[in-house]
C-alpha cells in the first residue's frame, strides 16, 4: 500500500467471555480508530460475539506489521493463545 493510505482490519471476538484482541503495530503504522460491533442477539440471549475493527494508517515506508493476541487480560500468558500477524508493505 502507499504511504498515507489507510485500511481496516476486522477480527472476530467475544468480549462477553472475557476474550478480546490486543493489537500492536510497528512504528510505521498508526491506529486511527477502533470499535466493536456486536452481532445481532437472538431474544433472551446474552454473550453473543461480534467484530472488532481497527482503522490503520501507513505512516512510514517499508515492511510493517500488525500483531494481535486473543487473550483475557487478567490471565497469565501460556504461549497457546490465538495470535495473528499481518505484514504490510508500504511504498
Amino acid at each position: 500500500m502507499e504511504n498515507g493510505e489507510n485500511f481496516t482490519l476486522q477480527l472476530r471476538e467475544n468480549p462477553s467471555t472475557g476474550y478480546a484482541w490486543e493489537l500492536n503495530v510497528s512504528e510505521g503504522l498508526n491506529i486511527l480508530d477502533d470499535y466493536y460491533t456486536q452481532d445481532e442477539a437472538p431474544e433472551e440471549m446474552v454473550g453473543v460475539p461480534g467484530t472488532h475493527s481497527w482503522m490503520i494508517e501507513a505512516v512510514s515506508e517499508g515492511s510493517q506489521q500488525v500483531n494481535g493476541e486473543y487473550i483475557r487480560s487478567w490471565e497469565n500468558m501460556t504461549g497457546t493463545e490465538e495470535n495473528s500477524t499481518l505484514t504490510v508493505e508500504v511504498v
